[in-house]
């Protein structure tokens, strides 16, 4: 299978979620009062902007991650790619339906649903994907079973979730604001720098 260019994938990639954010901030409705009143008017649509801003964030995190440990791509990454990419862009949807059905759960758990099933692209992207990456040296290989775990109860957990959000649409943002482990979990280029500098000493 032939190779492409990372560099086109991460820029298309970035592309993409450029316009996420951008197709995001459209959905905010002006209110129809002024001052206070419109202020809570506002309120609603304001917050769950920024919670859908904060989970599209974090998948960027994600993927710029995932890419950054990646030294060459085959060509059937793209499709992979695509599959990922395609379920966030729903994130912008659930959040318009969140906003102006805010005590509804459909839109929380179409938010739920769709990082939910990007990260399960995810995985099979990096099960089945033609690419070659540090993660697959021997060293690494107790990361990849601790990172294999973490996302399939993340997934399990979604899907649990995505039935909660009927009940009440906030177990479907408690569950999106786990994305900001995203944040605190050192990316595989830390990880083998580390092991290697462990292995060395």
């Amino acid at each position: 299978m032939g190779t492409i260019r990372k560099e086109r994938l991460e820029l298309f990639s970035d592309g993409v979620f450029a316009i996420i954010l951008t197709l995001l901030v459209l959905d905010l409705k002006v209110p129809e009062s002024v001052g206070l009143a419109g202020l809570r008017a506002a309120l609603p649509g304001l917050i769950v902007h920024a919670g859908a801003f904060f989970v599209i964030g974090m998948a960027w995190i994600t993927h710029h991650q995932f890419l950054e440990h990646v030294e060459r791509i085959g060509s059937n990454m793209l499709g992979y790619n695509l599959l990922t990419l395609f379920w966030i862009t729903l994130v912008p949807y659930g959040a318009r339906i969140a906003a102006e059905q805010p005590h509804d759960g459909l839109g929380a758990a179409i938010m739920v649903a769709s990082t939910t099933m990007s990260i399960a692209s995810a995985i099979l992207m990096a099960l089945f994907g033609d690419f070659q990456s540090v993660v697959h040296e021997p060293i690494m290989q107790s990361f990849r079973k601790r990172r294999a775990a973490l996302f399939l109860t993340y997934i399990t957990l979604g899907a649990v979730t995505i039935v909660l959000c009927f009940v009440s649409p906030w177990f479907g943002y408690a569950f999106l604001s786990l994305g900001a482990l995203a944040l605190f979990t050192p990316p595989p280029t830390v990880v083998h720098a580390r092991l290697l500098a462990t292995d060395v000493s």
